[in-house]
């Protein structure tokens, strides 16, 4: 378990992020995407406080009814400390299942919080330096892309099902015909996601992935259920794409559901007893100007 709390800032220098300790929220700052001097992501993390408040968790929510009116309240605080119009932040609202990739020309395309008029996608790309791109997940993987010669950025909702649909491979696709992306210059990030030891799946989600090639990814012991090591999987899936492993960094060692006192997690809950999860939001962002 992370200890945040020990120092100013934590860092994996070989993972690709720092833990920034902010005046009202700590976040996750991917040195990888800032180095390349033409893109900035971060990630969120539950620990903050909204304005003089007390401490709260910090969830990103946008459109989940539960927790929303403070799910948007955290969110444009976090747009207010990096300096964002919410006017030029897209977004897609989930499909959760498909390798759907959205492209964002302009800016202020839809309006953020209408989610009855956000597009619909499991990936959004741009190479308008006026747009940030934001994406929510709680578990599952959110992969940053960012290509610093062709200056086009790109994030992809990577669940199991979207793994299997083939979203990465899709929005690096799109990337290409759009921007004339070579997949071996982008820089990749594999957000905080399910570590191994909780990516619990069925049999039959195995066996999909090990259709794929991917069964060496796969953790299995007696009396329990498959395991995903997702981290590895979403890497493979990268390379597979062209993107080059030496460009690859995963956030291996953190995993949303253990974090529990870093970020949220759908199957951690908390669920009611209604079946209904309660949990908040993880965010990403990412942005071709730099953030303050």
């Amino acid at each position: 378990m992370l200890n945040v709390f020990r120092d100013r800032i934590l860092d994996s220098s070989v993972d690709g992020w720092y833990l920034r300790r902010g005046k009202n929220f700590d976040y996750l700052d991917f040195w990888p995407l800032t180095n390349t001097g033409v893109a900035t992501g971060i990630f969120s993390t539950k620990i903050g406080k909204i304005s003089r408040k007390k401490p709260v968790e910090i969830s990103l929510n946008l459109y989940k009814k539960y927790g929303l009116e403070q799910g948007r309240e955290c969110f444009l605080m976090y747009s207010e400390r990096f300096g964002l119009n919410s006017n030029n932040i897209a977004t897609t609202r989930l499909i959760y299942g498909t390798n759907e990739v959205r492209t964002v020309k302009c800016a202020g395309e839809v309006m953020l919080f209408n989610e009855a008029a956000a597009p619909h996608a499991d990936a959004i790309v741009t190479d308008n330096p006026r747009i940030t791109l934001f994406m929510y997940a709680a578990d599952c993987a959110i992969i940053y892309l960012a290509d610093p010669k062709k200056r086009a950025i790109g994030l992809a909702h990577c669940s199991w099902r979207t793994a299997i649909k083939g979203v990465i491979g899709n929005a690096i696709w799109t990337m290409t015909k759009n921007y004339g992306t070579n997949p071996k210059d982008l820089i990749a990030i594999i957000a905080p996601c399910l570590g191994p030891e909780h990516f619990e799946v069925g049999e039959n989600v195995a066996e999909r992935f090990e259709m794929m090639g991917l069964g060496e990814m796969i953790l299995r012991s007696p009396k329990k259920k498959p395991r995903l090591d997702f981290y590895s999987i979403n890497e493979e899936l990268l390379k597979r794409s062209g993107v080059s492993g030496e460009n690859i960094y995963a956030t291996r060692g953190l995993c949303t559901y253990a974090d529990e006192e870093l970020f949220h997690s759908f199957r951690r809950g908390p669920i009611d007893d209604e079946g209904h999860h309660l949990n908040g939001l993880n965010g990403a962002f990412l942005s071709l100007e730099t953030f303050d």
